[in-house]
């Protein structure tokens, strides 16, 4: 009876410990557009910051899952909500997973949209007005705030945004930019969720690359800002 007691406290031990260690790995769940995705300046899908911080994680010893399947090329903010709402559903390692699930299990949770949102409209920004811009911007910060509650609603854990930059390099815009970014920041601490601002680090050349998208350099760049947060979040 004690050798049957004995094995089963060695055995519960080991399952313990076994808890603990699994306890520490991060689910890590990147969302997004084309940013996200990690597109180059030749508008291919490449390695981007969400490969980097996987990277960073996996070196670490902390990565327990990474899932990037629901990338969309020109994704919008809309869209993403709607991707929520409808729970929709795609295979990642050879089992299907909707993303409602995959926001649940996250404990880190990545995301940047809304550029093209913003793009669409300022390529055509000599035909409105300054208050017609401003008027598209507090919409899209609706969407956004409808966003940040579909997040919250379904995922508890660490959610880090990242935000806006001047992708379509047009003279005179970059007001819009940090109009949107400032609000944006602001609606993110609402919702406890950390606001990576990318504006001023993507007005350097060797960060864009004359590209629509960050170089590589970029993305390594944002990746490390992304790590400074995971570093202290969660004691790495």
């Amino acid at each position: 009876m004690k050798k049957i007691l004995f094995i089963g406290v060695i055995l519960l031990g080991v399952f313990l410990i076994y808890l603990s260690h699994i306890d520490t790995k991060i689910f890590y769940l990147s969302l997004g557009d084309e940013l996200a995705q990690g597109y180059n300046e030749f508008n291919k899908d490449d390695y981007g910051y969400s490969d980097y911080v996987k990277d960073y994680l996996k070196n670490k010893g902390k990565l327990e899952l990474y899932v990037d399947n629901y990338f969309k090329e020109n994704l919008r903010t809309t869209d993403l909500i709607r991707m929520i709402n409808d729970n929709e559903k795609v295979l990642v390692n050879n089992k299907y997973r909707t993303i409602q699930n995959a926001l649940i299990k996250a404990d880190l949770v990545t995301i940047s949209i809304g550029n093209n949102d913003l793009a669409s409209k300022l390529n055509l920004y000599k035909n409105y007005s300054d208050k017609e811009i401003y008027n598209y911007i507090e919409e899209l910060l609706k969407d956004l705030e409808e966003l940040f509650i579909l997040l919250r609603k379904n995922c508890k854990e660490k959610i880090v945004f990242i935000g806006f930059y001047n992708n379509i390099k047009i003279p005179n815009v970059d007001k819009y930019y940090d109009y949107l970014n400032k609000k944006t920041k602001k609606l993110s601490l609402k919702y406890n969720i950390e606001y990576i601002d990318i504006l001023n680090l993507m007005k350097d050349e060797k960060n864009i690359n004359n590209s629509l998208y960050p170089s590589k350099e970029g993305y390594i760049n944002i990746g490390k800002l992304i790590n400074l947060f995971i570093d202290k979040q969660f004691n790495m």
